[in-house]
Order: C-alpha cells, then structure tokens, then sequence
C-alpha cells in the first residue's frame, strides 16, 4: 500500500487520506484530509470571501457555464426536483404552511401598495389602459374598452398633459 507524509501532522498515511490533486507531482496535496477539514473549519470566512470574490470576478463565465448546463439537462434537473419534492414533501408542506401565516397579515398592505403603486405609473405615464377607464367612466360605463378607439385616447391624453401643464402653473 503507497503512503504519505502529512505536512502539517507530520504522520504517515495511506495515499486514501489524501484529497486528489492532479496539479501536484504525485497527484495528492500535501496535507492529510483531517488536516485539510481543520484547517478550512477553521479559515471558514476567509475561504467565503474568496469563494464571493471569484464568483464576483468571474459571474459571467459562471452564469454561462450555469446556463449551458441546465440547458442541456433539463430532463435530469426535472427528475431530480420531482423526486426531491416527493422525499420531502412533508417538510414543504410544513414549511409553507408557516410561511403562509407570516405572510397572511402582510399580503393584504403587499397588494395594496402594488395597486397604488401601479396606479400611480398608469397615472404618470398615462397608459391606454388608464385612459380607457378615464373615458369609460366618463361616459357613464356606456363604452366598452374595445369601442375606444386610438384617436380618442390620443385627444384624451393630450387634454390630460395640457390640465396637467395648467395646474401646475398656477
């Protein structure tokens, strides 16, 4: 059996209990597993930086090879998530179950802030849709969306921008 000697404890291991390297002269890195365990328990925040730092410098190189992957194996990735969701389906069903709660008091103010928000951006950029539902009411609801037509929005935007324009003047 081939053996070793570690650089850091300094025994003598079988080759096993050494982590492949193919960089290296005998294909092994110098330090035993355990060591190598230790010392990455150790040095866990330094190897996150690094590990944020490459991924920072090379995102793009990263998000293609990513991409190209799942690509090409979208039946594998369809199976192994299938399969996933059915080992823990339990715990899913858990876990949404709780995030349902904790969200149900919030949703409602969540929704109401994307409507008011939405309608402030349909207000600003005075969309077709709002100018539809401007003409429809003032036409008492007689109008349906599909019966405006395009000229009519125009004219009612223009009317819109230059109220706008004189309000703000004064």
């Amino acid at each position: 059996m081939e053996t070793k000697k570690c650089s850091k404890c300094k025994k003598e291991l079988p080759i096993t209990e050494f982590y492949k390297d193919k960089y290296r002269p005998d294909g092994h890195v110098s330090s035993c597993k355990m060591c190598h365990k230790k010392w990455a328990k150790e040095n866990r925040e330094v190897i996150k930086i690094r590990h944020q730092n490459y991924y920072l410098k090379n995102k793009q190189k990263i998000n293609k090879r990513n991409n190209e992957w799942n690509n090409a194996n979208k039946e594998h990735r369809k199976i192994y998530h299938a399969d996933l969701y059915k080992k823990n389906k339990k715990r899913h069903n858990k876990l949404s179950k709780i995030y349902y709660k904790k969200q149900k008091k919030e949703l409602p103010k969540q929704l109401q802030n994307y409507r008011k928000k939405a309608d402030e951006k349909a207000i600003n950029n005075l969309t077709d849709r709002y100018i539809k539902q401007i003409v429809r009411k003032q036409s008492h609801k007689e109008l349906k969306f599909n019966e405006i037509s395009n000229t009519l929005i125009k004219t009612k935007r223009l009317v819109i921008k230059i109220k706008r324009e004189i309000n703000n003047n004064k």
